[in-house]
């Protein structure tokens, strides 16, 4: 999957993001519109529902360029490559991370050197992180 100015909306109860087996992905965010800034974006839900499980375990999910935007979900990362290298920044906002095995999540910050933006309220500023192992 490769291309452009590429928002995604997830909106279904089951939709989940599967980047598996010898998938090849290459993605930029929209650089414009509602979703400016944002590669992925799920829709929020309440407390007491499960977490949805979205996975990366191809090795060739190197370009991810924007936000990533899981408040609901958990974002499983199993592949022995790196994720996300190739991209200018990767932001990830999730209710959880989980990686496992020899998984290198490459979260570069090069926000001024692309068109596309950084959604107010994430990027460059502090906050926690929770990383599942």
């Amino acid at each position: 999957m490769s291309g452009v100015n590429v928002g995604i909306f997830l909106a279904g109860a089951e939709t989940e993001i599967r980047f598996i087996d010898a998938s090849v992905i290459d993605l930029s965010g929209p650089t414009g519109g509602w979703m400016a800034g944002m590669l992925f974006q799920e829709k929020r839900r309440g407390r007491s529902e499960d977490l949805k499980t979205h996975l990366i375990s191809t090795p060739n999910a190197r370009k991810l360029l924007g936000t990533i935007y899981l408040p609901a979900g958990r974002l499983k990362i199993e592949t022995s490559s790196s994720v996300a290298g190739a991209s200018a920044f990767t932001i990830i906002v999730a209710a959880r991370i989980a990686m496992s095995g020899r998984s290198n999540l490459v979260l570069n910050t090069g926000y001024a050197s692309v068109d596309v933006p950084v959604p107010d309220g994430v990027g460059p500023a502090s906050g926690g992180i929770l990383l599942e192992r």
